[in-house]
């Protein structure tokens, strides 16, 4: 999409979820916040990792499968997962595919895009690779 020079992309009302605040989780929390993006809130587990981000973002510390409930999902226009293990990835797609919330993974092992359905026979949520 070509733009006017100068001219930014309408972003200050987007919403986004991050899970996962560590070197990728992070770096990416930074870009995104220098394209003003409206709302970023971190779901991060180890509260050091999220230290340096409390002062500008809103971080929920803790498990996210605990923290980022169903009906808080559903508030954010999608949802990034940073997270290398394979299990919460996993358990992070379910949620965006039963609260119909777009899902970009990127980490260490995400690397291709894929959605994977809770029930056989579902509509499968796109996955974004990163």
């Amino acid at each position: 999409m070509a733009t006017e020079p100068n001219r930014r992309l309408p972003l200050e009302g987007v919403t986004v979820a991050v899970v996962g605040a560590g070197r990728i989780g992070s770096e990416l929390i930074r870009n995104l916040g220098l394209m003003d993006i409206g709302r970023i809130d971190v779901f991060e587990r180890d509260h050091h990792v999220a230290d340096p981000l409390r002062s500008r973002y809103t971080i929920y510390d803790g498990d996210f499968w605990s923290t980022l409930t169903l009906a808080r999902l559903q508030a954010y226009d999608f949802a990034v997962c940073t997270i290398g293990d394979q299990e919460a990835r996993l358990r992070m797609n379910r949620k965006c595919l039963v609260t119909n919330v777009n899902l970009c993974r990127r980490g260490r092992r995400a690397r291709s895009p894929s959605s994977v359905p809770i029930l056989s026979g579902t509509r499968r949520v796109r996955v974004l690779r990163m």
